[in-house]
């Protein structure tokens, strides 16, 4: 018997009203794939992904979205509780690298 191991993307997000606060997201290549496959392949392309990305996931994959609003509200309850007010939290932006170039 084989064991597969499905193949992950991990990419970074930190919190914009949070200085310093970030959070490792680990999504399957797939759902990775589909967005780069809808991005495009351009540099301008790409520059506005990465400026945009939490209005590009939001309104393009709500999957994806819902992962990371996940993994926030996880973090949050580990380390925070309930006090931090949602919109504050969930002002995110990608801070990692998403495509192979940057």
């Amino acid at each position: 018997m084989t064991d597969m191991v499905e193949s992950t993307f991990r990419f970074r997000i930190s919190f914009f009203l949070y200085s310093g606060i970030d959070l490792w997201i680990e999504i399957p290549m797939e759902l990775y794939q589909r967005v780069c496959d809808s991005v495009g392949s351009s540099k301008m392309e790409r520059l506005e992904f990465g400026f945009k990305f939490a209005d590009i996931i939001k309104e393009r994959f709500p999957e994806l979205d819902a992962l990371i609003f996940r993994e926030i509200d996880k973090w949050k309850g580990e380390h925070f509780g309930v006090n931090v007010p949602d919109e504050v939290v969930y002002q995110y932006g990608l801070t990692s690298p998403w495509f192979g170039e940057e």
